[in-house]
């Protein structure tokens, strides 16, 4: 009865946070809403008057849509096979399939490495946003990562944007939060596809770069909250 009594305040600590952490991701979701549908504006970061004065107070501009194609280049990765990676390899890699077990909206750290050859190979700039270019189910191809390290060998079947005027982690939530217009682009009947080429023409609405990067900062800190409750969880559970 003790040993019984006690498993089971075990298990409902364990539930607890579960529940916390999916209070977690819900707030997350809603937020995303309110933040893509512009119900939510950020305000400039308040300068010092060495700075220009005090910005606190005004809003930022209204955001402009543009063609994704007139901001950004997309390209593809170059293919890397299962037999290609290694655990001792000498070069850090992303295969496409890996954006949808391993990666979320940010890639914080790469798991894979191969021998493959930098020169033959895609490698990244330091500024993408990752997306794979194909599934068998279409809303699998609504996904995205933003990859901010650079040199890291890009596999085939992953869609490469790169722009300017595209904080990467903000377009990778941008994506997420507009599956639907990434569902019209999809193409196929047993495995689906996403081409360059339609993403290229498809409209978006953006900020400017600095509101880019304060909704990627919010946004990023609620995925390190719920990622410290799993881990929270997962110690739970082993002890």
């Amino acid at each position: 009865q003790k040993i019984a009594s006690f498993l089971s305040v075990v298990d409902s600590y364990i539930e607890n946070l579960k529940q916390q952490k999916e209070a977690l991701e819900k707030y997350k979701t809603g937020m995303m809403q309110k933040i893509f549908s512009k119900q939510i504006r950020f305000k400039p970061v308040r300068r010092s008057e060495d700075e220009g004065g005090d910005e606190n107070g005004k809003e930022f501009p209204e955001w402009e849509e543009k063609r994704l194609g007139n901001i950004a280049t997309i390209t593809k990765g170059k293919g890397i096979s299962k037999e290609d990676i290694r655990i001792d390899g000498v070069n850090k890699c992303i295969r496409y399939g890996e954006l949808y077990t391993q990666y979320k909206e940010i890639i914080d750290e790469v798991y894979s490495k191969t021998d493959v050859k930098k020169e033959f190979s895609i490698l990244s700039q330091g500024n993408e946003i990752l997306m794979p270019t194909s599934d068998v189910t279409p809303s699998g191809l609504a996904t995205a990562s933003a990859l901010g390290e650079k040199d890291i060998i890009l596999g085939g079947d992953i869609l490469i944007i790169r722009s300017s005027q595209l904080n990467n982690a903000f377009f990778s939530y941008y994506i997420r939060a507009n599956r639907n217009k990434i569902m019209k682009l999809v193409s196929g009947v047993t495995v689906y596809h996403i081409y360059g080429s339609d993403l290229s023409k498809m409209k978006i609405e953006i900020p400017t770069n600095e509101e880019q990067g304060l909704i990627a900062q919010f946004l990023s800190l609620q995925d390190i909250l719920i990622e410290a409750k799993q881990q929270q969880i997962e110690k739970a559970e082993q002890w």
